[in-house]
């Protein structure tokens, strides 16, 4: 059984990754260490890219989300986040320059 299904069936803990990682240095598999892992390709880039993602992967794993999907709605939701952010500060500002605290 792969990393990925251990972890999804309370075999190992997520952060025994890097166990398992060398453990495939040591082996004389010839498989890639994602498919070792139990990775698709799509996740093993996100995981190379952004380790923390792991938590995302096994959570879209387990319950059955796409992970590209997923992916999408994480994007839109930070500009969603970052556009309320710009907000409230132009809204601070307005408020600084109405008090005579800033002109």
């Amino acid at each position: 059984m792969k990393f990925i299904q251990k972890v999804l069936e309370g075999e190992v803990l997520e952060t025994e990754i890097d166990d398992f990682v060398e453990q495939w240095h040591r082996s004389s598999a010839n498989e890639q260490l994602a498919a070792f892992l139990g990775f698709t390709d799509e996740e093993y880039a996100l995981w190379v890219e952004q380790p923390e993602s792991l938590r995302s992967i096994l959570f879209c794993r387990k319950n059955g989300i796409d992970l590209e999907e997923a992916s999408a709605w994480r994007e839109a939701h930070r500009v969603a986040a970052r556009s309320q952010q710009r907000g409230d500060a132009d809204e601070l500002l307005r408020w600084l320059k109405r008090t005579g605290r800033l002109e």
